[in-house]
Parts: C-alpha cells; sequence; structure tokens
C-alpha cells in the first residue's frame, strides 16, 4: 500500500490542502518529511492520514469528528488516492490505477451531502454503495479481515509503559496500529514480551522435534526478528540475551541491561521498531518469509506506510543522522511519513520529499511549501537558514545581538569613525566574542585579541591627544 496523494479541506487549521507524494524510479517508497514550526498542524495532517488510510470505522474510535471541523463550516472533507501492493488482497482484478477515497468528516450540526442527510457527528466514505469504486474500497483496503494493508502511525510519546491505562494499548487490528498517533496515552505494552513469546515457542518446538517443519519455522522466525533488531539498533547497544520473560541488551558500561532500563531514546526507538516488525508479522502472516539476505544483512520485503510524529524525539544528533537510512535498509519497500524538527532527518528526504508547513498571519489557514527538491549533502547549518526552517542565525541571541552590534561599530568607525567611548565598547564586544567563537571555523581566539590590542591602542592615543589638547587650553 503507497499513498500517491492526499487533500485536507477545512480540517482543524487546514483550509485545502494537498500534497502530492513523491516517487523514485515507479516506487513511492522511501522518506518523506514534513517540516514546521510547532503549531502548524504536523501531527494534524498524519492523523488525518491514517484516518484516511485505515477507514471511517477505525477512524470512528480514534478521533472526534466535531472537534477536527474548520470554525465557520459544518463539515470537513479528507481525499486519498493509494496504490495496493503486491501482497495486499482485494477481491477482482488486480489494478493499476490508485483507489480513489474521499471522507466526510461531519459534526453535530444536520448536514446534507450528495443528496445524503446526517444529524449526528459522524465520518462517512463518500460515494454511490453500487459503484465499482465504492465496493472495491470496502471490500480491499478498508475490508476487516484481509490480508496486507499495512498503515501503522507512531505519536511523539512512543513508549513501552506509561501514562494513563487506555483500552487502545491493547487494541489489535487497524486501530490499534495506528492509535499511539492519535492519543499521548496509548503505550506499545504488547511489544515487550513478543520477543520472549518468539523465543519460547521456538524452543519449546525444538525440544520436541528440532527437524519438524513447525520448529524450523519458529526458530527461524525468532532469529531473523533477532538479527532485525540488532541491525536497527545502533553499535554500542545490540541483544545480549533472551529468555522467556524479557530481552536484555548489551550497553555502554554495562554488559547486561533490561529493556526497560536502557535510556528514553533507545527504548523510544525499540518500542517504534519492535512494534512495527510485529505489525509486519501480523498483516502479512510472519516476518521470515519476508525477509532476505544480502551479504548478511537482511531486509524485510513489506510494503505499506509509516507515519512517524517526531521522528528526532529522544534521539541524539548522530542517531537522527541515521534513523531514516537505516530503517530505509531495513525496510527498503516501505513509505515513511515523518514530522521532524531535525535538520538531519530532513538530510535523508527522498528527491521532492520536503514539504514544510506555514501560517500567513495569525487567523490565516496553514499553506504548504516544497522550498528545495532535496537537501542531502547540505550541512545542518545551510538547512537551518534555509527556507525549510527559516532560521536567520544559529548562534545563539546573545551572540548575534553581540555580533550585530560589533558590525554598527565596526561600520561606523570605518565610516564616519568613532569617539573613545564607542571604541572602549568596540574592545569589550570584541573581547567577549573572543570567547564565544571558539569553534572550528570561527574567528579564531589570537586573531581576536590582536584586533582587541590594536583597539586598545588606538584608545589610548585618542585619549592622550584630548586630555593634551585640554591641558593646552
Amino acid at each position: 500500500m503507497y499513498l500517491t496523494s492526499f487533500t485536507a479541506k477545512d480540517i482543524k487549521c487546514f483550509k485545502d490542502v494537498t500534497i502530492e507524494l513523491p516517487s523514485s524510479n515507479g516506487s513511492y517508497a522511501g522518506w518523506t518529511v514534513i517540516l514546521g514550526a510547532n503549531a502548524t498542524g504536523k501531527t494534524t495532517f498524519l492523523q488525518a492520514m491514517a484516518a484516511a488510510l485505515v477507514g471511517a470505522s477505525p477512524a470512528m474510535r480514534l478521533m472526534s469528528p466535531t472537534s477536527w471541523i474548520r470554525p465557520g463550516v459544518t463539515y470537513g472533507k479528507l481525499e486519498a488516492r493509494f496504490l495496493p501492493g503486491e501482497k495486499d488482497v482485494a477481491e477482482g482484478k488486480p489494478r493499476n490505477q490508485p483507489y480513489r477515497a474521499s471522507f466526510a468528516v461531519i459534526g453535530k450540526e444536520p448536514v446534507e451531502i450528495d443528496g445524503a442527510a446526517y444529524e449526528s457527528e459522524k465520518i462517512v466514505l463518500l460515494g454511490i454503495r453500487d459503484d465499482k469504486e465504492y465496493r472495491g474500497l470496502v471490500k480491499g483496503p478498508y475490508a476487516a479481515n484481509k490480508k496486507g494493508w499495512l498503515v501503522c502511525g507512531y505519536g511523539a510519546f512512543r513508549r513501552f509503559t506509561g501514562g494513563a491505562e487506555n483500552p487502545l494499548s491493547h487494541e489489535r487490528g487497524r486501530v490499534g496500529r495506528v492509535a499511539s498517533l492519535f492519543h499521548e496515552s496509548v503505550s506499545l505494552t504488547r511489544d515487550l514480551d513478543w520477543l520472549p513469546k518468539l523465543y519460547s515457542k521456538s524452543r519449546d518446538a525444538k525440544s520436541i522435534d528440532p527437524n519438524a517443519p513447525d520448529a524450523q519455522k519458529a526458530m527461524q522466525e525468532y532469529e531473523m526478528v533477532r538479527r532485525l533488531l540488532d541491525q536497527l539498533l545502533p553499535a554500542p547497544v545490540q541483544i545480549a540475551d533472551v529468555d522467556t520473560e524479557q530481552v536484555y541488551f548489551s550497553a555502554p558500561g554495562t554488559s547486561r541491561v533490561d529493556l526497560l532500563e536502557l535510556s528514553d531514546g533507545y527504548r523510544s526507538f525499540l518500542a517504534l521498531v519492535m512494534n512495527l516488525l510485529r505489525q509486519v508479522a501480523d498483516v502479512f502472516g510472519a516476518i521470515a518469509p519476508l525477509v532476505q539476505e544480502d551479504d548478511g544483512v537482511l531486509s524485510v520485503d513489506a510494503d505499506g506506510v509509516v507515519l512517524i510524529d517526531e521522528v528526532d524525539l529522544h534521539l541524539h544528533p548522530t542517531w537522527q543522522r541515521e534513523i531514516g537510512p537505516r530503517l530505509l535498509q531495513i525496510f527498503p519497500r516501505l513509505q515513511f511519513i515523518v514530522s521532524s524538527h531535525s535538520p538531519f532527518i530532513a538530510q535523508a528526504a527522498m528527491r521532492d520529499g520536503l514539504f514544510v508547513f506555514r501560517a500567513g498571519t495569525k487567523d490565516a489557514p496553514m499553506t504548504v511549501i516544497r522550498p528545495a527538491e532535496r537537501v542531502s549533502g547540505w550541512t545542518a547549518e545551510q538547512i537551518l537558514l534555509s527556507p525549510l526552517f527559516g532560521l536567520t542565525d544559529t548562534r545563539d541571541p546573545e551572540t548575534e545581538r553581540l555580533l550585530d552590534e560589533h558590525a554598527v561599530l565596526r561600520g561606523k568607525a570605518k565610516f564616519d569613525g568613532i569617539d573613545a567611548r564607542d571604541q572602549a565598547r568596540l574592545i569589550t564586544i570584541e573581547r567577549a566574542l573572543a570567547e564565544r567563537l571558539t569553534s572550528p571555523g570561527e574567528l579564531r581566539k589570537d586573531e581576536v585579541d590582536n584586533v582587541v590590542k590594536l583597539a586598545a591602542e588606538k584608545v589610548r592615543r585618542m585619549r592622550g591627544a584630548e586630555a593634551g589638547a585640554t591641558s593646552a587650553k
């Protein structure tokens, strides 16, 4: 399953926004990044995508339609175009054209749409029930028990435990696969014992008859999941041991630590990838048949859409640089659509895979721009100073203020001349900058010291000249 385009009309802060998803060599798999300041609708847009991809009934369990409608209108619309994947099962002949799904998000006010009256809040798949397109949707991507059609969504609070007790934490199927994207209180508790269960199953099967087909299958499934997790994790942390209760990891400073004792960054990342692997196994029947190996590197041959909000959260910059390429190496056929505030996440975006959400004025609807085809090869500073982030400087505000004042005084000294007071201020600023601008590539401290000495000598001469003139009088 691959999303090709998506539209949100009259949904919260969006009046009418459409994005066309990028493709490469005929495939929509890859890394698409949504950027924007806080409160520009990035999370809402990911949630809206998820709602359109899982269907009306699951979406109703995840969101309140009334709160989603833009003020001043009676209903909103979601429109999605998406292609089936190779392993997505649907009735009828295989199709090459995208599915076209349109939903009305209806609030509490009575409304009539296409001749049908609605008097209560609801999310409705629009269309004629006897129409071929409509039947194709309800018997394919939106059918409850059809194999395939993988859509996973992860909110910013990706965790195994914590938060309020939410029944959706234990939900299976399409609702459970995107629940954490909609509710902060949803935890991924079910994934904590997944690998121990696979280990226990493989151990039991092996003890009965290691050569039996079921035993071979169980042992292969466990081994593949363990190896995939090791490949996904950064080198300092790897799986040390697995028993029937829990997973232990080797980490810097210790040879064996429980999963829940790892740092927030590792736990957050593991919660995401363990859930994703398990969801792939649930949707397609098992992981092992999908795993391919090339020179010792494993990859999962499964297609689908993965939505991740604030994918850089809790991650050190070194890991932010790696997470996109690492996930794409293991899941080369998945379509990742992520939001972020990190220039390193943007670096991994595929061509035409960068979208920036912006607000014009306080009450204006959000707009979407695509200021660059791609930024692979750009430095973090170049990205931050580009229209993708819109910063005017990457230094701290105080240093930026000092540099601005320094530029004014140097310009004044060059063209108009400055008195002893301004010259003394210039010396003070340059001494402060000498302490601040010492990172590689900045003005060296010894260079600034020479400037300070020359300026100080000039001040002494000026003050001496002023004193002489006063004595003469």
